[in-house]
Protein backbone atom coordinates (compact mmCIF):
# COMPACT_ATOMS: atom_id res chain seq x y z
CA UNK A 1 0.00 0.00 0.00
CA UNK A 2 1.38 3.39 -0.98
CA UNK A 3 0.70 6.02 1.66
CA UNK A 4 -0.18 9.39 0.15
CA UNK A 5 0.89 12.20 2.45
CA UNK A 6 0.66 15.96 2.30
CA UNK A 7 4.02 17.45 1.34
CA UNK A 8 5.79 19.58 3.94
CA UNK A 9 6.47 23.01 2.51
CA UNK A 10 8.29 25.85 4.22
CA UNK A 11 6.27 28.85 3.11
CA UNK A 12 6.02 30.82 6.33
CA UNK A 13 7.53 34.29 6.46
CA UNK A 14 8.49 36.04 9.69
CA UNK A 15 6.46 33.98 12.14
CA UNK A 16 6.21 35.23 15.72
CA UNK A 17 9.13 34.08 17.86
CA UNK A 18 8.74 31.06 20.11
CA UNK A 19 9.36 33.23 23.18
CA UNK A 20 6.54 35.57 22.18
CA UNK A 21 4.26 32.58 21.56
CA UNK A 22 4.90 31.29 25.08
CA UNK A 23 3.82 34.66 26.43
CA UNK A 24 0.67 34.62 24.33
CA UNK A 25 -0.15 31.10 25.46
CA UNK A 26 0.13 32.18 29.09
CA UNK A 27 -2.12 35.15 28.32
CA UNK A 28 -4.65 32.77 26.75
CA UNK A 29 -4.60 30.34 29.66
CA UNK A 30 -5.06 33.16 32.14
CA UNK A 31 -8.09 34.37 30.18
CA UNK A 32 -9.56 30.86 30.06
CA UNK A 33 -9.13 30.51 33.83
CA UNK A 34 -10.90 33.83 34.44
CA UNK A 35 -13.62 32.81 32.00
CA UNK A 36 -14.12 29.48 33.81
CA UNK A 37 -14.29 31.17 37.23
CA UNK A 38 -16.86 33.67 35.99
CA UNK A 39 -19.49 30.95 35.48
CA UNK A 40 -21.01 33.08 32.71
CA UNK A 41 -18.93 33.00 29.57
CA UNK A 42 -20.90 35.64 27.68
CA UNK A 43 -20.73 38.14 30.55
CA UNK A 44 -16.98 37.62 30.93
CA UNK A 45 -16.46 38.07 27.19
CA UNK A 46 -18.55 41.24 27.20
CA UNK A 47 -16.47 42.75 30.01
CA UNK A 48 -13.17 41.66 28.42
CA UNK A 49 -14.09 43.04 24.99
CA UNK A 50 -15.49 46.33 26.24
CA UNK A 51 -12.49 46.69 28.56
CA UNK A 52 -10.11 46.47 25.61
CA UNK A 53 -8.48 43.24 26.78
CA UNK A 54 -9.14 41.25 23.58
CA UNK A 55 -6.90 41.87 20.56
CA UNK A 56 -8.65 39.88 17.82
CA UNK A 57 -11.86 38.03 16.99
CA UNK A 58 -11.97 34.54 15.51
CA UNK A 59 -15.34 33.79 13.90
CA UNK A 60 -16.22 30.12 13.45
CA UNK A 61 -13.46 29.19 15.86
CA UNK A 62 -14.43 25.49 16.08
CA UNK A 63 -11.99 23.89 18.56
CA UNK A 64 -9.74 26.92 18.76
CA UNK A 65 -6.72 25.95 16.68
CA UNK A 66 -7.24 28.99 14.44
CA UNK A 67 -6.59 31.23 17.46
CA UNK A 68 -3.11 29.73 17.76
CA UNK A 69 -2.62 30.25 14.01
CA UNK A 70 -3.44 33.96 14.34
CA UNK A 71 -1.02 34.31 17.24
CA UNK A 72 1.80 32.79 15.21
CA UNK A 73 1.21 34.21 11.74
CA UNK A 74 -0.85 37.39 12.11
CA UNK A 75 0.78 38.68 15.29
CA UNK A 76 -2.39 38.26 17.35
CA UNK A 77 -2.23 38.60 21.11
CA UNK A 78 -5.33 37.63 23.10
CA UNK A 79 -8.03 36.29 20.78
CA UNK A 80 -11.68 35.44 21.40
CA UNK A 81 -13.37 32.65 19.45
CA UNK A 82 -17.06 32.56 18.58
CA UNK A 83 -18.89 29.43 17.41
CA UNK A 84 -22.50 28.22 17.38
CA UNK A 85 -21.51 24.66 18.33
CA UNK A 86 -21.46 24.38 22.14
CA UNK A 87 -19.45 21.16 22.12
CA UNK A 88 -16.75 22.70 19.93
CA UNK A 89 -16.58 25.73 22.22
CA UNK A 90 -16.16 23.45 25.25
CA UNK A 91 -13.36 21.64 23.38
CA UNK A 92 -11.69 24.97 22.64
CA UNK A 93 -11.88 26.00 26.30
CA UNK A 94 -10.50 22.64 27.40
CA UNK A 95 -7.58 23.12 24.98
CA UNK A 96 -6.86 26.55 26.44
CA UNK A 97 -8.53 28.85 23.89
CA UNK A 98 -10.94 31.59 25.04
CA UNK A 99 -14.24 31.00 23.23
CA UNK A 100 -17.95 31.57 23.66
CA UNK A 101 -21.11 30.22 22.06
CA UNK A 102 -22.49 32.84 19.71
CA UNK A 103 -23.79 33.70 16.26
CA UNK A 104 -21.10 35.32 14.09
CA UNK A 105 -23.84 37.13 12.16
CA UNK A 106 -25.40 38.66 15.29
CA UNK A 107 -22.70 39.95 17.63
CA UNK A 108 -23.30 42.70 20.22
CA UNK A 109 -23.38 46.22 18.82
CA UNK A 110 -21.21 47.29 21.75
CA UNK A 111 -18.32 45.36 20.13
CA UNK A 112 -17.99 47.93 17.35
CA UNK A 113 -14.29 48.61 16.58
CA UNK A 114 -13.23 46.73 19.72
CA UNK A 115 -10.86 44.34 17.89
CA UNK A 116 -7.64 45.10 16.06
CA UNK A 117 -8.54 42.45 13.48
CA UNK A 118 -11.02 39.68 12.74
CA UNK A 119 -10.23 36.40 11.04
CA UNK A 120 -12.45 33.75 9.49
CA UNK A 121 -10.51 30.58 8.68
CA UNK A 122 -12.46 27.93 6.78
CA UNK A 123 -15.72 29.31 8.11
CA UNK A 124 -17.65 31.02 5.30
CA UNK A 125 -18.12 27.80 3.32
CA UNK A 126 -20.15 26.44 6.24
CA UNK A 127 -22.70 29.26 6.06
CA UNK A 128 -25.98 28.99 4.19
CA UNK A 129 -25.03 31.02 1.11
CA UNK A 130 -22.97 33.92 -0.20
CA UNK A 131 -25.46 36.44 1.25
CA UNK A 132 -24.77 35.08 4.74
CA UNK A 133 -21.03 35.23 4.04
CA UNK A 134 -21.35 38.88 3.02
CA UNK A 135 -23.17 39.60 6.29
CA UNK A 136 -20.31 37.94 8.18
CA UNK A 137 -17.84 40.21 6.36
CA UNK A 138 -19.95 43.24 7.28
CA UNK A 139 -19.94 42.20 10.95
CA UNK A 140 -16.17 41.75 10.82
CA UNK A 141 -15.69 45.20 9.26
CA UNK A 142 -17.95 46.80 11.86
CA UNK A 143 -16.06 45.25 14.76
CA UNK A 144 -12.46 45.64 13.52
CA UNK A 145 -10.05 48.58 13.46
CA UNK A 146 -7.19 47.42 11.20
CA UNK A 147 -7.97 44.44 8.95
CA UNK A 148 -9.96 41.27 8.24
CA UNK A 149 -8.43 38.04 6.98
CA UNK A 150 -10.41 35.19 5.39
CA UNK A 151 -9.29 31.74 4.24
CA UNK A 152 -11.51 29.17 2.57
CA UNK A 153 -11.17 26.25 0.15
CA UNK A 154 -10.74 27.16 -3.50
CA UNK A 155 -13.96 26.54 -5.45
CA UNK A 156 -13.32 28.61 -8.61
CA UNK A 157 -12.07 25.61 -10.60
CA UNK A 158 -14.91 23.22 -9.71
CA UNK A 159 -16.76 23.50 -13.01
CA UNK A 160 -13.76 23.13 -15.30
CA UNK A 161 -12.36 20.29 -13.20
CA UNK A 162 -15.69 18.45 -13.42
CA UNK A 163 -15.64 18.80 -17.20
CA UNK A 164 -12.26 17.01 -17.14
CA UNK A 165 -13.48 14.26 -14.82
CA UNK A 166 -11.97 15.59 -11.58
CA UNK A 167 -12.98 17.29 -8.36
CA UNK A 168 -11.28 18.72 -5.29
CA UNK A 169 -12.28 16.64 -2.30
CA UNK A 170 -13.83 19.54 -0.34
CA UNK A 171 -16.09 20.61 -3.18
CA UNK A 172 -18.93 18.18 -2.42
CA UNK A 173 -18.91 18.05 1.36
CA UNK A 174 -22.39 18.14 2.87
CA UNK A 175 -21.09 20.64 5.47
CA UNK A 176 -20.05 23.07 2.69
CA UNK A 177 -23.35 24.53 1.41
CA UNK A 178 -21.61 27.76 0.36
CA UNK A 179 -19.04 26.97 -2.34
CA UNK A 180 -18.28 30.64 -2.75
CA UNK A 181 -16.40 31.81 -5.84
CA UNK A 182 -13.93 34.69 -5.79
CA UNK A 183 -16.32 36.73 -7.95
CA UNK A 184 -19.07 36.39 -5.34
CA UNK A 185 -17.03 38.37 -2.82
CA UNK A 186 -16.81 41.39 -5.11
CA UNK A 187 -20.28 43.01 -4.89
CA UNK A 188 -20.16 43.32 -1.10
CA UNK A 189 -16.52 44.37 -1.01
CA UNK A 190 -16.99 47.00 -3.71
CA UNK A 191 -20.06 48.38 -1.96
CA UNK A 192 -18.10 48.74 1.31
CA UNK A 193 -15.19 50.29 -0.59
CA UNK A 194 -17.50 52.83 -2.24
CA UNK A 195 -19.06 53.74 1.12
CA UNK A 196 -15.55 54.12 2.66
CA UNK A 197 -16.23 51.43 5.25
CA UNK A 198 -13.03 49.78 3.99
CA UNK A 199 -9.92 51.23 2.32
CA UNK A 200 -9.07 48.31 0.08
CA UNK A 201 -9.08 44.57 -0.45
CA UNK A 202 -7.21 41.74 -2.12
CA UNK A 203 -8.53 38.39 -3.26
CA UNK A 204 -5.64 35.90 -3.36
CA UNK A 205 -5.01 32.27 -4.22
CA UNK A 206 -2.65 30.08 -2.22
CA UNK A 207 -0.80 26.90 -3.22
CA UNK A 208 -1.21 26.11 -6.89
CA UNK A 209 -2.29 22.56 -7.78
CA UNK A 210 -0.36 21.70 -10.91
CA UNK A 211 -1.77 18.29 -11.81
CA UNK A 212 -4.23 15.54 -11.01
CA UNK A 213 -1.55 13.79 -8.95
CA UNK A 214 -2.04 16.27 -6.11
CA UNK A 215 -3.48 14.71 -2.92
CA UNK A 216 -6.52 17.04 -2.99
CA UNK A 217 -7.67 15.88 -6.45
CA UNK A 218 -10.14 13.00 -6.87
CA UNK A 219 -11.95 11.49 -9.80
CA UNK A 220 -15.56 12.68 -10.07
CA UNK A 221 -16.49 9.06 -9.37
CA UNK A 222 -15.10 9.31 -5.85
CA UNK A 223 -17.75 9.33 -3.07
CA UNK A 224 -18.84 12.57 -1.42
CA UNK A 225 -17.37 13.82 1.86
CA UNK A 226 -13.88 12.46 1.32
CA UNK A 227 -10.49 13.77 2.39
CA UNK A 228 -6.99 13.18 1.04
CA UNK A 229 -6.81 10.95 -2.04
CA UNK A 230 -5.84 7.35 -1.28
CA UNK A 231 -5.29 5.04 -4.29
CA UNK A 232 -6.16 2.03 -2.11
CA UNK A 233 -9.50 3.53 -1.14
CA UNK A 234 -10.66 5.80 -3.96
CA UNK A 235 -11.41 5.24 -7.68
CA UNK A 236 -8.42 5.63 -10.01
CA UNK A 237 -7.76 9.00 -11.62
CA UNK A 238 -5.91 9.69 -14.82
CA UNK A 239 -2.67 11.63 -14.67
CA UNK A 240 -2.62 15.00 -16.36
CA UNK A 241 -1.21 18.49 -15.95
CA UNK A 242 -3.77 21.26 -15.46
CA UNK A 243 -3.50 24.01 -18.13
CA UNK A 244 -5.88 26.16 -16.05
CA UNK A 245 -5.66 27.69 -12.57
CA UNK A 246 -6.35 25.40 -9.62
CA UNK A 247 -5.38 26.31 -6.06
CA UNK A 248 -5.85 24.90 -2.59
CA UNK A 249 -7.14 28.02 -0.85
CA UNK A 250 -8.79 31.35 -1.58
CA UNK A 251 -7.90 34.26 0.69
CA UNK A 252 -9.50 37.64 1.17
CA UNK A 253 -7.63 40.46 2.91
CA UNK A 254 -9.50 43.66 3.77
CA UNK A 255 -7.81 46.70 5.27
CA UNK A 256 -9.72 49.47 7.00
CA UNK A 257 -9.46 53.27 7.11
CA UNK A 258 -6.32 54.32 8.95
CA UNK A 259 -4.46 51.14 8.00
CA UNK A 260 -2.04 50.84 5.08
CA UNK A 261 -1.77 47.63 3.08
CA UNK A 262 1.96 47.75 3.75
CA UNK A 263 1.27 47.41 7.48
CA UNK A 264 -0.14 43.89 7.05
CA UNK A 265 2.21 40.94 6.53
CA UNK A 266 0.70 37.71 5.26
CA UNK A 267 2.37 34.44 6.28
CA UNK A 268 2.48 32.46 3.03
CA UNK A 269 3.30 33.03 -0.59
CA UNK A 270 0.12 33.67 -2.57
CA UNK A 271 -1.03 35.04 -5.90
CA UNK A 272 -3.13 38.19 -6.17
CA UNK A 273 -6.26 37.62 -8.25
CA UNK A 274 -8.00 40.95 -7.58
CA UNK A 275 -6.77 44.07 -5.80
CA UNK A 276 -8.75 47.28 -5.37
CA UNK A 277 -8.58 50.39 -3.19
CA UNK A 278 -5.80 52.38 -1.62
CA UNK A 279 -2.47 50.82 -0.70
Amino acid sequence: MVLQTKPFRVLFRNPVSEIALVGRRLLRLSAVMRLARSGDHSSWAQRAVEGGQVDFLDLGTSRGGSIRWAERYLGGKLGLGVDLDRQKVLSALKAGYPAIVGDALDLPRTWEKKFRFTQMLHFLEHLEDSAAATRALEVAVRNSRDFIFVKQPYFDADRILASEGFKLYWSDWDVHPNNMLSSEFLPGLRRMLKSAEISGFEVRAHERIESSEHWAVHSVGSPRNQHQYDPEKHPPKRRTEFPFDVFRELWVLIWLPGTSRADIRLPYESQILISEGSK
